[in-house]
């Protein structure tokens, strides 16, 4: 029986072409470092959300009101929806390992289909995260993202990777020798 990840992958697979792994990423709410200073900097806009209104309401009851809803939803959004789409894109989200390159089929307003060939001998590097996890980066970082690639907007990320598998030890081996081969 097929994997949904492999069903994925099928219709992106050249003549020549042979799926030897796929998969998705970690499923559920997952957290990073990074979102430390988010949920910091979410706790300081609530704070600060509290005070202004408190603060308004004694000169306007309805400008308060909607500073509070603005600023409020604002808050909601960037402390606790953004994990809920972040896990939803990511359970859309799906690799591919073929004899020839690295399939990635990410979702977005569009769905978009990423190929790296191992012909054009990409940087590959393993990172192992601090849960069950790691991630492989491929290609080039972008120096606005700094040292992690990630981004303040959901699942979104300058360097081409595989993110959060729980195999990634075997999907990194089979990359590295794939790479030697040529």
């Amino acid at each position: 029986m097929q994997s949904l990840a492999a069903k994925n992958m099928e219709p992106y697979l050249e003549q020549d072409e042979t799926l030897l792994w796929a998969g998705q990423p970690k499923k559920g709410i997952v957290f990073e470092p990074a979102d430390i200073l988010n949920i910091i900097f979410v706790i300081a806009l609530i704070i600060f959300t509290y005070f202004a209104c408190h603060a308004l309401a004694k000169i306007s009851l309805l400008l308060a009101i909607v500073i509070a809803v603005i600023f409020g939803s604002i808050c909601i959004l960037l402390g606790f929806v953004r994990f809920f789409i972040d896990a939803s894109l990511r359970s859309k989200t799906f690799y591919g390992l073929t004899n020839k390159r690295i399939i990635i089929k990410a979702p977005g307003n569009y769905t978009t289909v990423q190929s790296v060939y191992f012909s054009s001998k990409p940087r590959i590097e393993f990172l192992p995260n601090i849960d069950d996890t790691s991630t492989i980066d491929i290609g080039l970082k972008s120096p606005s993202t700094g040292k992690t690639g990630i981004s303040w907007i959901p699942n979104e990320k300058a360097t081409i990777s595989l993110y959060k598998l729980t195999d990634a030890n075997l999907v990194h081996q089979k990359i590295k020798e794939l790479m030697s081969d040529l």
